[in-house]
């Protein structure tokens, strides 16, 4: 295990992780670190320190922003209730279940 691998199962260790689940998480913050760096273009500090304080944060209870919960939005079907209606079965000509 490299230097930054043992210092991120260190971290999920003291987060309450078991000894093999901090490992793991530890290889995939490493991997995800990869993935912004390419994706956004950010260093592997820039990367490490939002995916760590992601992990401070919810290991607190505290949703990132846009995760907040609670009821989700009522969605407007009027618009398109036409368009999306499914065929019955006098209309598929099925008349029992599948």
């Amino acid at each position: 295990m490299t230097p930054e691998l043992d210092q991120l199962r260190a971290l999920c260790l003291r987060l309450g992780a078991a000894p093999d689940q901090a490992e793991t998480m530890a290889r995939q913050l490493a991997r995800r670190a990869d993935q912004l760096m390419t994706a956004r273009g950010w260093s592997r500090e820039q990367a490490l320190a939002h995916l760590l304080r992601l992990v401070t944060d919810g290991n607190a209870g505290v949703a990132p922003a846009g995760f907040e919960g609670g009821r989700p939005p009522t969605p407007d079907y009027s618009a398109s209730a036409d368009r999306t209606r499914h065929a019955g079965p006098e209309e598929t000509g099925i008349d029992r279940p599948i």
